[in-house]
């Protein structure tokens, strides 16, 4: 940063990505529109902010909510995106004026015989997954890939959002396609060759939008969600841990995206970031976008309930005391998931099995009584995470997204709890810089959620 006489600092800054954890930032502008396209900003406050180049287009702040790939698997009449236009109203009642999706671009854009114009997304099959977020869907749908995108974007110009173009192909949007072609065909390209793909994918699909003049939604695009615990992770590792194992294929991915389409931010995601060794996040990373999730409470409950334990050892007799009346013994209890399915997914039996039948205000109550065990623990770990991305950011000149969290990832269902207690949600303390807002995740909510799961009244950031 430079300093020019009365302390204020001239930089080329985000417009629509930053934001003061705890702190009001001040942006006391004007704000100059460069030829390229991008903003520069002046700024003031105490703290040291990141510096970056950013379109003008987006808005002072970002406010996001993720709608992951239920925007096209979630669709028929009732279900929470039958009506794009009333989902979009919702989210922005709400308080929120960005959505972050799986945009599907190997399906949509990638280099296969598939045909996108009549797409059948299903369920997991019978019951099995009705009461876990992401998997309820009815089931039936049939859509136009690319039209059902185009319908997306031309709804968030119309109600004033933005979207952040990201890809769960390589995680479980597969596993709702009523058969494994798109599975397969993923599957069919080599691990060396797989971020690339994306990143020729993601360019045309920028491409597309520009030629329908829908470019300035894009908030920014991401290489994949969670690369760390996708399919991604495959590469040969020579010894080297998943993130300086694909840190060279980013690069080159994101170099991809970015000779194509300069006036687009690119960048990388990680689910469970490398706060200790950030020196592994590529360089040339346009944003610095972590999740953050904090297991503490929730980590101690899957542990005594051994949630995740294989049989024999699962259920556990401590699970099984915070089953729904009407769970079915787990040994009479079948899945009708077709195997390819299940892998598309990642999602183990006994993992719907637990969160299908938990009873959710059991699971909620056990984390009310135990949450003040390690409310220090979860706050010291969120603050050390906060600082460290936001040094990396500021080094490197690029706004910081905290995209998910903050309490660990769970697909248990909607408790009918209300909002009313905030006890179960850890906040960092206050002077920690982040540089853009929390991310509201229907698949990964803390305790409080509304109605459909898609977004919330409580607040991450």
């Amino acid at each position: 940063m430079k300093a020019v006489g009365d302390g204020k600092c001239r930089e080329y800054v985000p417009t629509g990505l930053v934001q003061s954890y705890g702190l009001p930032l001040s942006l006391p502008g004007p704000v100059e529109t460069l030829s390229s396209g991008l903003a520069a900003i002046t700024i003031s406050g105490k703290y040291p902010m990141t510096t970056a180049l950013t379109p003008f287009h987006l808005p002072a702040k970002l406010t996001i909510t993720l709608w992951d790939f239920s925007w096209y698997t979630q669709t028929v009449e009732g279900e929470p995106f039958y009506d794009l236009d009333r989902a979009f109203a919702e989210a922005v009642d709400r308080g929120y004026n960005t959505v972050r999706i799986c945009a599907a671009p190997l399906l949509l854009f990638g280099d296969h015989d598939i045909d996108t114009t009549a797409l059948e997304f299903v369920n997991m099959g019978g019951d099995t997954g009705q009461r876990t977020r992401w998997y309820k869907a009815v089931g039936g749908a049939v859509v136009n890939g690319r039209t059902r995108l185009l319908a997306l974007f031309e709804a968030a110009k119309r109600h004033g959002c933005f979207v952040i173009v990201s890809s769960w192909e390589y995680q479980q949007s597969p596993a709702f396609l009523a058969d494994s072609s798109w599975h397969d065909m993923l599957r069919a390209i080599s691990p060396e060759e797989r971020h690339e793909a994306l990143a020729l994918a993601e360019s045309r699909l920028v491409s597309y939008l520009k030629s329908e003049s829908l470019e300035d939604r894009i908030a920014y695009v991401e290489i994949h969600n969670e690369i760390d615990l996708s399919r991604l992770a495959e590469v040969p590792s020579e010894g080297l841990d998943t993130f300086w194992a694909q840190r060279p294929y980013l690069e080159s991915a994101l170099r991809l995206l970015q000779d194509a389409h300069p006036d687009v931010l690119s960048t990388v995601c990680y689910g469970i970031p490398p706060y200790l060794d950030l020196a592994s996040i590529p360089d040339n990373a346009q944003v610095a976008h972590q999740h953050f999730y904090i297991y503490g409470v929730l980590g101690a409950l899957e542990a005594w309930a051994q949630v995740r334990a294989a049989p024999p050892v699962f259920p556990s007799e401590e699970l099984k005391s915070i089953l729904r009346d009407d769970a079915p013994p787990f040994d009479e209890w079948t899945t009708t998931i077709e195997p390819w399915r299940l892998e598309a997914t990642g999602i183990t039996p006994s993992m719907f099995y637990a969160y299908d039948w938990v009873d959710p205000i059991a699971w909620d109550e056990w984390m009310y009584r135990h949450f003040a065990d390690h409310e220090i623990a979860m706050k010291q770990a969120l603050d050390a995470r906060l600082r460290a991305v936001t040094v990396w950011a500021a080094h490197h000149d690029v706004p910081a997204v905290i995209g998910e969290g903050w309490i660990g990832y769970t697909l248990r269902q909607i408790s009918r709890m209300g909002p009313s207690d905030d006890t179960s949600r850890p906040t960092p303390s206050s002077g920690v810089p982040t540089l853009a807002t929390g991310e509201r995740c229907p698949g990964r909510t803390p305790l409080h959620t509304t109605r459909d799961g898609r977004t919330s009244t409580s607040n991450y950031g």
